[in-house]
C-alpha cells in the first residue's frame, strides 16, 4: 500500500520510478487492476524478479543480477522492508555499483517486532543485516516509537522522519452505494463497526472479539465488518467468535477493495484497530479520510489521534476498547465531532503528494546528481 502510492506520487512528480519485486503468485493484469486507481502508477515500470527453488530463495542471486543492473540505472534504490533475501541482495549490488540505497523498515525493526522470531531476526542481524542497516544512506522512520527501536537495534548513518500518507483522489471518488449494498445488502440498514488490515496476530483480532463481545450485549443491532486478507489469523478469530456466540453480528469480508471498501468506510459508525505493534498504518489515515472517528491502540503510535480529537487512543485491553466504542455508538453528536476532527487531520498532513515530495529532497541530499530515477524494492 505505502509503496505503490509513494511510487505514484514519485512519477506524478516526474522521477522516472522502477517497482522491483518478487514474481508474485496472482496474476499480472489482476494486480494491475488493483493499482490502477493509484495517481501515477501508470508511468511505472514494474519489474518481476524470480523466486526460483531452495538455493535462490536463501541467496536470492538470480534476483540479484537484475537487482546489480537497476541499480546501476538508477540514482537511488529504495528499499522497503527488511529479512528478505532478495532485499539484503539489493542492499549488496547497490554497494558494488556505488549507488547509494536507502531503507524503510515499514515498523519490523520495533520492540514489539524484533520479539517474534528472535532467534532468527538476530541470527539475520548478524549475517548482514546489521551491516546493511548501518550503511544505507539513511533509514526511514515513521515515527518517534520506530526511531528509537531501531536506534537500539544498529547505529543508523542517518535517521529520516516521514509518515505514509492518502491520495485524495482515489478517496474522493463517490462510490455507487447501490453497487456496494447489491453486494453485502446486510449492512445497508444496519449501524456496524469496521476494522481493516491482515488478518494476522499483530493486529489484535483476539481483543477485537472481546471487545465485541461485550459492545454485542448492550446494543443488540450493532455489527463487526472485518476486512482483510487473511495472514494466518482467520481460522482462530472464526474460532473465537463462535465460542463467544457472536458469529452471525460479526463478518469477515476478505480483502476488499476501491470504491467497495470506500463505501463500506463512508458507511461504519467508528473505526477500531487493537493492533499490538504499527509503523504508521495506512487504515487508520484511509479511515479519518473518509470522516470516521477511530479507536486505536496505544501501540499503533499514533498520539494525533488524541491531540487532535480524532478518535480515541486506549490501552490494549479488550474491556478499555469495549467502553471506548460503546461512548462512540452511543453518542452521536461526538461520533459526528471526532469524525469531523479525523477528516481535517488526514487532509491537512497526510498527502502522498508532499510526502513525496521530501522523499525527493532526501534523495537529492544524497545523489552526486540530481535524481530523477528511482528504483523501490519490496
Amino acid at each position: 500500500m505505502a509503496l505503490s502510492r509513494l511510487a505514484g506520487a514519485q512519477a506524478h512528480l516526474g522521477a522516472q520510478v522502477t517497482i522491483a519485486a518478487l514474481e508474485p503468485k496472482m496474476k499480472h493484469d489482476h494486480i494491475l487492476a488493483a493499482y490502477s486507481p493509484v495517481i501515477g502508477f501508470n508511468k511505472i515500470a514494474i519489474e518481476y524478479l524470480c523466486r526460483g527453488g531452495m538455493i535462490e530463495r536463501l541467496l536470492a542471486r538470480q534476483a540479484g543480477a537484475r537487482l546489480k543492473f537497476l541499480a546501476n540505472e538508477h540514482d537511488v534504490t529504495h528499499i522497503h522492508g527488511i529479512w528478505r533475501p532478495h532485499l539484503l541482495e539489493a542492499t549488496r549490488v547497490a554497494r558494488q555499483v556505488g549507488r547509494p540505497y536507502v531503507i524503510s523498515p515499514h515498523g519490523m525493526l520495533s520492540t514489539w517486532s524484533m520479539t517474534q522470531k528472535k532467534l532468527k531476526k538476530h541470527f539475520a542481524l548478524s549475517l548482514g543485516w546489521k551491516a546493511a542497516l548501518e550503511q544505507a544512506a539513511f533509514l526511514h522512520v515513521l515515527n518517534p516509537d520506530e526511531e528509537r527501536a531501531v536506534s537500539t537495534v544498529c547505529r543508523p548513518n542517518k535517521l529520516v522522519m516521514l509518515p505514509n500518507g492518502i491520495n485524495l483522489d482515489e478517496l474522493s471518488e463517490q462510490p455507487n452505494a447501490n453497487s456496494v449494498w447489491e453486494r453485502f445488502p446486510q449492512f445497508r440498514e444496519t449501524p456496524y463497526v469496521v476494522f481493516v488490515g491482515r488478518l494476522h496476530y499483530s493486529k489484535g483480532l483476539d481483543i477485537l472479539a472481546h471487545a465485541f463481545a461485550q459492545i454485542a450485549r448492550v446494543i443488540k443491532k450493532v455489527h463487526l465488518v472485518v476486512i482483510g486478507p487473511d495472514f494466518g489469523e482467520s481460522k482462530a478469530f472464526h474460532s473465537e467468535i463462535r465460542r463467544l456466540g457472536i458469529e452471525s453480528r460479526v463478518h469477515v469480508l476478505g480483502g476488499i477493495y476501491g470504491t467497495d471498501k470506500v463505501a463500506l468506510l463512508q458507511h461504519a459508525s467508528c473505526f477500531c484497530l487493537p493492533s499490538r505493534q504499527e509503523g504508521f498504518s495506512m487504515a487508520i489515515i484511509e479511515a479519518m479520510a473518509m470522516g470516521l472517528p477511530v479507536v486505536i491502540s496505544d501501540a499503533c503510535h499514533f498520539p494525533e489521534v488524541s491531540t487532535e480529537a480524532a478518535g480515541l487512543v486506549v490501552k490494549l485491553d479488550d474491556t478499555a476498547f469495549a467502553q471506548a466504542i460503546l461512548s462512540l455508538l452511543m453518542d452521536e453528536d461526538t461520533r459526528t465531532q471526532l469524525g469531523a476532527n479525523a477528516r481535517h487531520l488526514a487532509y491537512s498532513r497526510y498527502q502522498w503528494k508532499s510526502i513525496a515530495q521530501n522523499f525527493l529532497q532526501s534523495y537529492l541530499a544524497i545523489s552526486d546528481e540530481t535524481p530523477n530515477r528511482l528504483t523501490n524494492s519490496a
